[in-house]
């Protein structure tokens, strides 16, 4: 298994890999009326589209996609914060550190390019393996759409220093 810079030609596989986690894994956490209102924002033109705005991290198998991570900019032009979104890994893959991998690639990504926070809206499906890497709760309850905020402050900065 190896990270990966995304390519077009993976769009296809990338939307199947999140469609199925919706389906398969996530919708034991949320309604069916919510996975199908989620899976219509993950088609293979959405992922194409999210290469425009966001870097695109791909675990590959050979060159078969078994996992995505997008990183975006903060949403508040905030320098030195980043999202992660849309990370998920192809159900056969789970517990077999691939999305470890993407995820320290993810934060390898940040650090070079001078960030110091890293914000994830984890889904409740997910959130435990967020706070196994690292990552904080911003609150003890999800939010209004069912993710839990999670927060990571890179390098030896603290949230002191990532405020300056």
């Amino acid at each position: 298994m190896k990270i990966v810079g995304y390519q077009e030609k993976y769009a296809e596989k990338l939307s199947e890999i999140v469609v199925r986690n919706l389906m398969e894994v996530n919708s034991k956490d949320y309604p069916m009326h919510a996975i199908r209102r989620m899976i219509l924002n993950f088609g293979p033109e959405h992922i194409q589209s999210f290469a425009a705005k966001r870097e695109i991290f791909v675990a590959a198998e050979g060159d078969e996609p078994i996992g995505i991570l997008t990183i975006e900019p903060s949403w508040n032009g905030l320098k030195g914060e980043y999202y992660f979104l849309t990370i998920f890994v192809q159900p056969e893959y789970h517990r077999k550190g691939v999305g470890r991998a993407l995820i320290a690639a993810g934060e390898a990504y940040v650090r070079a390019n001078g960030g110091v926070k890293i914000t994830i809206p984890s889904s409740i499906t997910s959130h435990a393996f967020y706070h196994k890497m690292g990552y904080a709760y911003t609150s003890e309850q999800p939010d209004g759409e069912g993710h839990y905020i999670m927060e990571k402050y890179l390098g030896q900065g603290s949230e002191e220093e990532a405020a300056r």
